[in-house]
Order: C-alpha cells, then sequence, then structure tokens
C-alpha cells in the first residue's frame, strides 16, 4: 500500500502570501533521504529559481532552539542559498503524517527521483530500526528483490562503487548482478567491464554465460572461457581405459539447450533489424519512452518522454527502468 502524500502539492499558503524568513534560520533535516544535489538537472532547477523566484514554500517544523527544519524543499533552499535570496517562503506543518521519513521518500519521488544510493542509506536506516525488508519495499512501492539489490551498494566492491560514480552504471539491479558475477570470478569480470562503456542487460546476459562457461569441471583453473561468441573447439574421439580408440562409441545422450547455445540463437534473433522501435520504462513511477532522436548531454544519461503530457527530460539511464521494446522487422 502506497502512501496518500497528494496533500504535500498544495500548501497551505501560495509561495506569495506565505511566511517569509532569512537563510540564517532555516536548517536542513540530517534525516532528509537526498544527499546528492549537483548536476544538470539542478543547475537548471536554479535557473528557473533565478527567473522565477520560489513557487512553492518550503514545508517546515520548528524546532525548540527557533530554528526551521526543512522537511520538504531541500532543493529549494539549496538552489536559494547558491542565488543568496534574502528571504525564503515557508509553511509550518504539524501533521504527523507527514512527519515519517517515508513521506520525504515519496515527496522526493514525485520531483525527482532519489538516486539509488540515497534510497539505499534510508533503507538501511530503517532496517537498523528493526523494520522487516518486505514491509519497506511495500511502503516504498517496489520489490523485496529491489530492496536486496539497494542494499547491496552500501558496501560494494571497488569496481561496483566505481561504475556507479562514474555513471556508468546507476542500475542497483545491475550492479547487483553484477557483484555477484565478480564474486564468481573476478579476473574475467574485471577484464569485460573494462572492454565496455555503459553496463546493459544484454552485457550481463553474456557476462554470465560466459562465468558459467568458465566455472564448468572441464575448464582448466586460473583460465578465462572463450567468448560465448567464439566457435567451440573441436573435440576428438574418446579413448578408452586401455587407450584404445573404442570401434563403436555409444552416442552421446542428448543435453539441454547449453548457456552458449541460447546466447547465439538470441544473437541470431537481433541480428534482423529493427524499424519503428518504442522503448517504453518508468522513471519515478511514471510512465516514459525513450528519446532516440536526441543526444543527451553527457554519457550514462539519456532524454525520455513522459506518457502522462508531462513533456520531455534529461535523465540518468539507472533511473529509468526498461519495461517493453517494440517494432518491427525491418
Amino acid at each position: 500500500m502506497s502512501l496518500d502524500l497528494s496533500g504535500l502539492d498544495a500548501p497551505a499558503a501560495p509561495a506569495d502570501t506565505a511566511a517569509r524568513a532569512p537563510l540564517r534560520r532555516f536548517e536542513e533535516d540530517p534525516e532528509n533521504p537526498r544527499t546528492e544535489f549537483d548536476g544538470p538537472e539542478f543547475e537548471a532547477f536554479v535557473d528557473d529559481i533565478r527567473q522565477r523566484g520560489i513557487l512553492q514554500p518550503l514545508v517546515v517544523v520548528k524546532t525548540p532552539t527557533g530554528k526551521l527544519r526543512i522537511r520538504f524543499g531541500a532543493r529549494r533552499f539549496r538552489a536559494a542559498v547558491r542565488l543568496k535570496l534574502d528571504y525564503v517562503p515557508y509553511v509550518v506543518v504539524n501533521d504527523a503524517r507527514q512527519l515519517d521519513g517515508y513521506a520525504q521518500v515519496s515527496e522526493n519521488e514525485k520531483r525527482k527521483g532519489l538516486e539509488p544510493l540515497e534510497l539505499a542509506s534510508f533503507i538501511a536506516k530503517r532496517v537498523a530500526l528493526d523494520e522487516s525488508k518486505s514491509s519497506i519495499a511495500q511502503k516504498l512501492g517496489i520489490s523485496a528483490s529491489m530492496v536486496t539489490s539497494l542494499l547491496a551498494l552500501l558496501d560494494a566492491p571497488a569496481l561496483i562503487d566505481e561504475l556507479y560514480a562514474s555513471g556508468r552504471c546507476r542500475n542497483a539491479e545491475y550492479l547487483y548482478r553484477l557483484r555477484r558475477l565478480l564474486a564468481k570470478s573476478e579476473v574475467l569480470v574485471l577484464e569485460r567491464v573494462a572492454e565496455v562503456g555503459t553496463i546493459t542487460s544484454t552485457f550481463l546476459d553474456r557476462l554470465a554465460a560466459e562465468v558459467e562457461a568458465s566455472s564448468r569441471p572441464d575448464a582448466l583453473p586460473g583460465t578465462i572461457a572463450p567468448r560465448v561468441d567464439s566457435e567451440p573447439a573441436g573435440e576428438g574421439p574418446s579413448v578408452g581405459r586401455e587407450g584404445a580408440i573404442p570401434s563403436t562409441p555409444a552416442a552421446p545422450a542428448p543435453k539441454a539447450q547449453s548457456a552458449r547455445d541460447r546466447t547465439v540463437k538470441r544473437e541470431a534473433l537481433n541480428s534482423t533489424p529493427i524499424r519503428d522501435l518504442r522503448i517504453q520504462g518508468k522513471h519515478a513511477g511514471r510512465d516514459v519512452v525513450l528519446v532516440l532522436s536526441r543526444l543527451p548531454s553527457v554519457g550514462g544519461r539519456v532524454f525520455v518522454r513522459y506518457e502522462d503530457g508531462g513533456g520531455e527530460a534529461e535523465v540518468a539511464c539507472g533511473d529509468v527502468v526498461l519495461m517493453s521494446l517494440t517494432g518491427s522487422a525491418a
């Protein structure tokens, strides 16, 4: 059951009639799950406030020291600090439903989705309070497996940290898959990751097939298995116990389709050109379509068009959950 926080978008007073206070009166909430503010989207947000001012008041609670602690509006406050505004509009909230940590997560998701590591830190705090992962998943509206993937970001190996920090991959589920493969075959994984740019689902499928091949009983220790798209080496006739070649070797038993066979079949299908390509997904809980005709400003980002009429935006690739791909054969 998701939180009903629709009232957060309707402050008690519009910005032009709300109370105002100088910047020194405000303090940020140390429990705010959002910790990442930099980037092109924040710069655009600052420019918008420079042109139009703060259109919606900050939502605050009063502390015993007289400070106004920001519950909702940390990005607006930081933009005001950047612009050195004299006063900032605010409203005081006393509704207990809006003082819950999940309310901050929900409010952030409705405006600009939290980065995966921010959400992971929030989940870890709830776990430390003895809240079950299933309960956390239900309240956040995500799967239990996603909770596991997110938490794995907090104590990740150096490779995972580097991929996240560089923006090559910010998809928590992809990074969790990669971490599991890294534990099985570190040398192979490090080599393959060094050969690619952005981590994709297709890359992970191929890598998993290679790791599986390298872990077979007949694989030599310390060697890297051949790529899954390479041809298998030929095999000669089997030799009996005394070294004689059997004159009528038994026919091999039929085997289940191997990972390599599945990969080869998939690649054969992928060789067919596709026209009218349409990739659908979700960003911050909203249905989107990837805009393939526009190049992003930097690597690791992509343009999406919101299906609810919200226009287009440039977002991090890792924040988009791909749902379907449609098109027709050329």
